[in-house]
């Protein structure tokens, strides 16, 4: 009995010991892993600052969970100065995998974002670009020189639905005056404009206060002169010119409204004079070439354009615009020779074909254009969902020319099927129809520009004013009203059409009385906006 007794409290001081050690050892367990973890942590830091070389990275950014981000960033901070020196020495290839390891670990990196879209746009992968310029607008939308790249590549890519979406969405309804603010209204602005909305491109230019900035001022004057108020717009730009001497934009502009104006000699002046002034500038200099040519110093023409190219290597700009008076003037073998350079240089080339066909349909070379346009598409399938539609413009128009009407309207209904181009590539392709005779289908393509969008004042003037030289009167009216609805409608158009309809009234409307009353109401008031200086 005593034996168990004893038996018993031994146990019970056992319990009681292991009790008041449990405590204790689980502490001591604790204790270990943590110093084990932070010993680990330590070597980790170690290794991945001195071994990895992975500056940025501190202690507490391995061990804390709660800082692993920091950690991340870091290591995304370090592949992204890598890709850098790589970039520095030319090795595009080797820094791309780092700039997109790096981005992804440090996404709010802008410098790193705009590289990798640059360098998607030098492999010639533009859809790239853009998912990675749009991943990045929710971090930097209160970046103006973000937002600025980012509008600037999708106006390149003529995308202007989309300008117009990210600026309504990010500007305020009412700006305020910071330079993001000004920046996203005169991008709607510019979209608008291109797009052939004038009223609409008016209101973002008044509601951000553009009209006294150089660049708001600017897209008035296009919007006159795009009106019709040639008079007046000249007046200003040469104001505007005045005030801006040494502005390649301002100076471009004014050149170009001078020759449309058949006031050359006064352009040939102002191209030699701002060609001097600054010699390593590419417009004026194509002005120049312009200019000889129409004085007939076609040697002179030559030398010229060899030292365009030899002078511009590089400058897409240059070409594009030297390859556009190329494809105006009908000159095939400088479109081509153009086209061939870039693509020697590894420039894009995409627009520089689409010249280099409209080229060949302005001199008249159906036949040419035409397997020159599926020559093109078959070498470049990346331009057929992009592209196809323009060249689906240009084979109808070389059909046409052919005689083959059937094939033409094949290649125009496909055309029209396509979203809505910019106001200037649907009026250049109106032109073009016209020049071939296929006087319907450009009336069947204007009509379906302003059923897309009945804002699209461009394309309403041009259809009817095209419906008052051709003495098609019978549903001018519905289009007339449209276009007297827009806040400045062509001066020049409503003088046409109220000697026109005047004449011959039974064919427009049964009363016409009150959409004459209309058309006199409004030159009136155009009338008053000029005032030409004595």
């Amino acid at each position: 009995m005593k034996k168990q007794i004893k038996t018993n409290l031994n146990n019970r001081r056992a319990c009681d010991l292991r009790v008041f050690l449990k405590p204790r050892a689980v502490i001591s367990v604790i204790s270990a892993c943590l110093v084990g973890y932070l010993i680990v942590g330590f070597g980790v830091f170690l290794f991945v600052k001195y071994q990895r070389g992975i500056a940025g990275v501190r202690y507490r950014d391995i061990c804390l969970p709660t800082r692993w981000s920091n950690y991340r960033v870091a290591r995304g901070e370090y592949y992204i100065i890598q890709a850098q020196a790589l970039l520095a020495q030319g090795s595009y290839q080797e820094a791309l995998p780092l700039l997109r390891l790096g981005l992804h670990s440090a996404p709010s990196h802008r410098r790193a974002r705009l590289a990798l879209a640059q360098l998607y746009l030098d492999f010639r992968r533009p859809d790239l670009a853009r998912t990675c310029l749009q991943d990045g607008l929710h971090l930097h939308q209160s970046d103006p020189d973000y937002l600025s790249s980012y509008l600037n590549f999708l106006f390149n890519r003529q995308q202007d639905g989309r300008v117009l979406a990210i600026c309504r969405e990010l500007l305020p309804l009412a700006p305020a005056p910071t330079v993001r603010d000004r920046l996203l209204a005169l991008a709607a602005a510019t979209a608008c404009y291109n797009s052939g909305n004038y009223d609409q491109a008016e209101d973002y230019i008044r509601i951000a206060d553009l009209q006294h900035q150089r660049e708001g001022r600017l897209l008035s004057l296009k919007i006159d002169w795009d009106r019709g108020y040639h008079a007046l717009a000249l007046l200003d730009l040469r104001a505007f010119a005045n005030e801006h001497p040494d502005d390649p934009e301002v100076y471009a502009e004014l050149n170009a409204r001078l020759r449309a104006s058949d006031q050359s000699e006064e352009a040939r002046r102002l191209s030699v004079g701002f060609q001097i002034a600054h010699p390593m500038l590419a417009r004026p200099r194509i002005d120049l070439l312009r200019a000889y040519l129409e004085i007939g110093e076609r040697s002179r023409a030559a030398q010229e354009i060899d030292a365009l190219i030899r002078d511009f290597p590089n400058d897409s700009n240059a070409l594009l615009t030297l390859a556009d008076y190329a494809a105006n003037s009908g000159d095939a073998a400088l479109a081509t020779r153009i086209y061939d350079h870039a693509r020697s240089h590894r420039l894009e080339t995409a627009a520089l074909a689409f010249l280099m066909v409209e080229a060949h349909l302005v001199g008249r070379d159906f036949a040419t254009a035409l397997s020159l346009t599926r020559t093109l598409l078959s070498a470049h399938p990346d331009r057929e969902q992009s592209h196809r539609p323009l060249f689906n413009s240009l084979q109808a128009i070389a059909h046409y020319g052919l005689g083959d009407r059937e094939s033409g309207d094949l290649f125009l209904a496909n055309f029209l099927t396509s979203p809505t181009s910019r106001a200037e590539n649907l009026l250049a392709i109106a032109d073009r129809l016209l020049s071939v005779s296929a006087t319907d289908s450009a009336l069947r393509l204007l009509t379906k520009a302003i059923d897309a969008d009945p804002l699209n004042q461009a394309a309403l003037a041009r259809l009817v004013s095209l419906e008052l030289n051709l003495h098609r009167t019978d549903k001018i009216a519905p289009h007339l009203r449209q276009l007297l609805t827009m806040r400045r409608p062509s001066p020049d158009i409503l003088r046409v059409a109220l000697h026109e309809l005047g004449s011959n009234t039974s064919s427009v409307t049964p009363d016409p009385t009150p959409l004459l009353a209309e058309i006199r109401a409004h030159l009136a008031a155009a009338d008053s906006r000029i005032r030409i200086p004595r």
